[in-house]
């Protein structure tokens, strides 16, 4: 580390804190950071490691004391989770859904963003509208590791915690006809085995979850997801 900044040192401490896991000393490395560098990436960053240490009213005011004149551009998509998820967690979900679609107008056509806006309609029991952008999701290829199915999984998770576990039900059957729609090639890949594997964890179909899941980790044993 030797002739690395200060600043560059809290950074550094940021990201390694994230890859051992330690949520704390992530938060604390972007708290310090804030303070040497009002309007940092990594005071930015800050938002995000408030939410995951369960502190959801600092991230907004992280969020509120940063130096943004003028718009955010095209903020990145972990901006718009770290947001977005502080909102649900106070319970806010018309803010929440203000963001997620603040989140859609930078990135139209990106899953993630979909699933920021199903996780504020189901707080607001707007099923109309989430069963809509469930829909819409059905058209997008996946990317970056996200598919419709985690919008389907999100949707339904949710439905449940505000009280929509028939309509719940009926969401997650949607997953299943998205899985069999694909390609065998698709299906039976690896990701297409995880993402069925965890439909089916979620519908309570441990036998059939249990078998895949163990099929994917005694071949890929280095993944430590499975």
């Amino acid at each position: 580390s030797e002739g690395i900044s200060a600043y560059d040192r809290l950074r550094l401490d940021f990201i390694l804190a994230g890859l051992r896991g330690d949520q704390v000393a992530a938060y604390r490395a972007t708290r310090a950071a804030a303070e040497m560098v009002p309007g940092g990436t990594t005071h930015w960053a800050g938002i995000g490691a408030a939410v995951r240490v369960n502190r959801p009213g600092e991230a907004l005011e992280i969020y509120g004391a940063l130096p943004v004149p003028e718009g955010l551009g095209q903020a990145p998509l972990l901006f718009w989770n770290g947001l977005s998820s502080a909102h649900h967690m106070l319970g806010e979900h018309e803010e929440e859904l203000a963001v997620a679609r603040g989140a859609r107008e930078d990135w139209p056509s990106h899953l993630p963003t979909i699933v920021y806006e199903v996780r504020a309609l189901a707080g607001l029991g707007n099923i109309e509208a989430l069963s809509d952008r469930i829909q819409e999701s059905l058209t997008l290829r996946p990317e970056r590791g996200w598919t419709p199915s985690d919008v389907i999984r999100t949707a339904a998770r949710e439905m449940v915690v505000h009280g929509y576990s028939e309509e719940a039900r009926e969401v997650l059957r949607r997953a299943y006809e998205w899985h069999d729609s694909r390609s065998p090639e698709d299906a039976r890949s690896e990701s297409g085995r995880f993402d069925l594997a965890q439909t089916q964890y979620l519908d309570g179909q441990l036998d059939e979850a249990e078998e895949l899941i163990r099929g994917l980790a005694t071949e890929f044993p280095q993944n430590v997801d499975y």
